[in-house]
């Protein structure tokens, strides 16, 4: 593990870590020939027909490595979905990928900008007694949602952090 991890480690240690799947955990979807298909066409035969609509997303090895170090039970994943085949399509890359992660720690969200609110919910119904808000953490890729992350007094830190 290279310093700048073995530095996140220290300061996510003992903490509550919320990871975003699009962008942070799984790189957007891509191909060898092309970033973010904008054609139709091509949108639906690869991404809605298709079983794994996240078949060119790939797993950053750095992350993996990471979340593996990390206890499971303070490890979240909370991301914003479409519809009930993209969470179930989620859920079997995290499992692929992040085995470590326990699936009643897996949230969705019908919007990105609903992420603060529902870990506010979570705080206050689990944590509030017993560890200060700066000690929950979000990471990141969307910075309106990191800022709203912060504006609510939670750490928040951009997957760029992890680079």
């Amino acid at each position: 593990m290279d310093k700048t991890l073995e530095n996140l480690l220290t300061k996510l240690t003992h903490k509550k870590v919320f990871f975003d799947f699009d962008g942070v955990l799984m790189t957007y979807q891509a191909t060898e020939s092309q970033v973010h298909i904008t054609e139709e066409d091509t949108y639906l035969k690869k991404f809605v027909y298709n079983e794994n609509p996240f078949f060119a997303s790939r797993a950053p090895e750095r992350m993996k490595d990471f979340i593996a170090t990390l206890n499971p039970n303070d490890v979240f994943v909370l991301s914003a979905v479409g519809s009930s085949f993209e969470s179930q399509a989620k859920n079997n890359i995290l499992a692929e990928h992040y085995p470590t992660i326990p699936t009643y720690n897996i949230i969705y969200t019908g919007r990105s900008l609903y992420k603060a609110v529902i870990v506010e919910e979570m705080y206050d119904t689990l944590w509030k007694n017993q560890i200060p808000k700066t000690d929950v953490f979000i990471v990141e890729d969307n910075p309106e949602v990191i800022k709203s992350f912060e504006s609510k007094g939670f750490s928040a830190l951009h997957i760029s952090s992890f680079l």
